[in-house]
């Protein structure tokens, strides 16, 4: 969004032969949770409300800009949609149903 250079993926390496990815192993989460944390506040921090409608500097090959509030909102629509699916597996396994 601010035009500067992207820095590359550096999450905890969770990738297995074959390319899958898969859950981390319990001693890895709270180094994973961690990671995710300090990423956020670092591409967060300083934000102004100005910001949110302003349009991307980089945009996706054949694409169009976007607006931070874009990329919000299609976060926590997406974190919506995995939180219901994470219910769904719950609810097949111990029956329980509602928060």
């Amino acid at each position: 969004m601010t035009g500067e250079p992207e820095t590359p993926w550096t999450a905890p390496d969770v990738e297995r032969p074959g390319g899958s990815l898969v859950a981390p192993e319990a001693q890895m989460l709270p180094e994973m949770l961690a990671w995710h944390r300090s990423t956020l506040l670092s591409k967060c921090s300083g934000l102004t409300g100005e910001q949110l409608v302003e349009r991307s500097v980089v945009v996706e090959s054949g694409g169009d800009p976007f607006s931070l509030r874009f990329v919000y909102l299609h976060l926590i629509g997406e974190y919506a949609r995995h939180n219901g699916h994470a219910d769904l597996v719950r609810e097949r396994v111990d029956g329980a149903t509602g928060a």
